[in-house]
This record gives structure tokens, sequence and C-alpha cells, in this order.
């Protein structure tokens, strides 16, 4: 049962309460806004709701704090923006953020190329300054389940490596605001090579929403509840 396995893996971090067949929200409002975040941009997307930023670029950065707070840097490539500069320029931004030196050049990308398959980036920093990093090349999707498989494997790790002058590929990943059950992730594990990170895991990571991730999940919660009215 999917409710049951919410309320296992979350613990007090699931905002519901089932009562004979019914939810109900319960527990404070620090706990239950995460989920709720996620929830919001799920239906957000399946709605086609419109936001500015849209869900899309909300969901990256919901990733990114998600990631972020697990003790890992994190850069977002902003793969819709037009102001963030060419794809190059983003490469080097996001290098340097993370503390890799980036040389775009080391392997070619088509003229309009706005992210090459990846969201966010992440490492873990050993701050010791040597060779030999633990990273992560994220995609972040609302999309259908049918895409899932297809999305996981678009990152390629032997491109960033030299891109980013690394001794070792980084592992990939697939950030969804939805529940995948656990016949689902192993299903997509043998599909493509990488992991999962779906809403209960991002949730457990226990981030600490931004302001206008904060925003938009009140906005999209009172819309839903307003179009359920």
């Amino acid at each position: 049962d999917v409710l049951k396995e919410r309320q296992r893996i979350l613990g007090d971090q699931y905002p519901f309460a089932v009562t004979d067949g019914s939810l109900s929200l319960r527990g404070p409002k620090s706990k239950r806004l995460p989920y709720l975040a996620f929830l919001a941009i799920a239906w957000a997307h399946a709605v086609a709701f419109r936001l500015n930023p849209t869900v899309e670029v909300l969901f990256e950065e919901l990733v990114q704090e998600s990631v972020g707070a697990w003790g890992l840097r994190t850069a977002v490539l902003r793969t819709n923006s037009t102001h963030q500069g060419s794809f190059a320029e983003r490469l080097q931004t996001a290098g340097g953020h993370l503390g890799f030196v980036a040389t775009p050049s080391a392997v070619s990308f088509r003229t309009q190329a706005k992210d090459s398959g990846v969201d966010v980036v992440a490492n873990l920093d050993w701050q010791d300054g040597r060779p030999g990093r633990w990273w992560l090349l994220g995609q972040a999707t609302c999309g259908r389940s049918d895409s899932w498989s297809a999305k996981m494997t678009q990152p390629k790790p032997e491109k960033w490596r030299r891109w980013f002058n690394e001794a070792h590929a980084p592992q990939r990943f697939l950030a969804l605001p939805h529940h995948v059950t656990s016949r689902a992730l192993q299903h997509i594990l043998e599909e493509g090579e990488g992991f999962v990170l779906d809403r209960l895991r991002l949730v457990l990571a226990k981030p600490t929403l931004s302001k206008p991730i904060r925003e938009m999940t009140k906005v999209i919660l009172s819309a839903h509840a307003t179009h359920d009215a």
C-alpha cells in the first residue's frame, strides 16, 4: 500500500493522518512543509499550472536545496533561463562554485546547448584540495513515468569528467517530485545506470525551503483546494 509505505519511511515528516480512508493534515508546519512542496510541484505540473518562475525551475531549486541539505556542494545549470550566459559560461560558473576547473573545449557540444542533459551538479568537498572527488550529475524531471528511464540516461558522465578535468566519472541520479514505489524503483535501476531521488528521499533530506519555494507551495495548494472544492 502506497500510503503505508509513505508513513513507514517518512514517519513524522509525512504530513497526513489516514483515518477511515480519508487524509487530514497533521504535525507542525515546519515538518510537513517539505513534503507539501514536492506534492505541490507534482500537482502543478500535472495540470499545467502557470507559475513564474516555472514549475520546472522551482523543482530544480528544490532538488538543489535537498541535495545540499545532505552536505554536498551544488550548482544548478538553469536549463530554461536566457540570462545565464552560454552553456560554456554556465559550465565554468558551476565548476568554479563546486571547486572544479572547467574546460568547456575538452568535449564538443551544440552551439545552442542548454544543459547537456544535466540540471544539478553536486560533489562532496573533502576540503583538502587534492584530486579525486565523489560527485553527481542530476536530471530533475516532473514528467510521466514512461519518460523516467530515458531521462536517467541523458547525463553523459564521461563528457562531464572531461569538462571538469576529473580522474573519475560522476554518478547519475534522477530526481522526481513523485513517490516511486519499491517495485517501480527496481525497474528504473535495471533500465539505467544511476539512482533515483524520489519525493520520499528528497523529503528525508530535510531541506530548508527558500522563501520563493514556500510561497509557491502556498499558492499551488490554495489553487488545488479551490480546484477540488
